[in-house]
């Protein structure tokens, strides 16, 4: 299935950020690339271009800078794949505002919930404890988009330290993408999500959009 291109958001940051567990390339294992000539900027546009046909909507690209990039040319691309935005809490909060107040939205959850609270479920007053948590869901979502708290965590990342210099690692992120992107056009049903799978990491703190730590 061709994916729609999408632009990307991308944070470029320095230092590399290694994924946790990654096996490293032995130092007099890298490869050098003469034959790839374009600078670092062309490869970074290339990768960008690359996410954006696969569906991603933002990544985070870490290398370290010169001169430290001599000794650990690596580079590692984290990425997530676009979630569609959840606005069931509308319908199950009973709100018709695009933008309540949290008043407006906490009057909603207790006006819909409080029969459902636990306690009076336990003490046999009736209800349904799973409809309590499922309002709890809608009104956390209902918060979330009033005061922006959107926040992306990238789930995903692919990583390369073959090469010798940080522009061919990035170059040969993009072609692993690429790869991806031949076995989602030619792969059975799932292919794309199996695959995904293979880069997913536990992210350290450093890995989610915000300041560097």
């Amino acid at each position: 299935m061709t994916k729609t291109k999408l632009d990307v958001k991308v944070e470029d940051r320095r230092p590399l950020k290694w994924p946790d567990g990654q096996v490293r390339t032995l130092i007099d294992r890298r490869a050098r690339r003469p034959a790839w000539k374009k600078t670092f900027l062309q490869y970074r546009d290339r990768l960008v271009q690359q996410l954006g046909r696969l569906g991603i909507s933002e990544a985070l690209i870490t290398y370290n800078p010169s001169p430290s990039d001599e000794q650990d040319p690596g580079v590692a691309v984290y990425f997530s794949k676009p979630r569609a935005r959840d606005f069931s809490w509308q319908v199950g909060l009973g709100i018709d505002s695009p933008m309540p107040t949290v008043e407006q939205i906490d009057r909603a959850f207790h006006a819909k919930a409080l029969k459902h609270h636990p306690d009076k479920v336990a003490g046999g007053s009736g209800g349904d404890i799973k409809l309590y948590y499922q309002y709890d869901a809608y009104k956390r979502q209902a918060l979330d988009w009033v005061q922006g708290r959107q926040k992306t965590e990238h789930e995903y990342v692919m990583a390369c330290d073959r090469c010798t210099e940080p522009k061919w690692n990035l170059e040969a992120v993009r072609r692993m993408l690429m790869a991806v992107a031949v076995m989602d056009e030619f792969g059975n049903p799932g292919t794309l999500e199996r695959t995904f799978k293979g880069f997913k990491t536990a992210l350290p703190v450093h890995a989610s959009t915000g300041t560097e730590g």
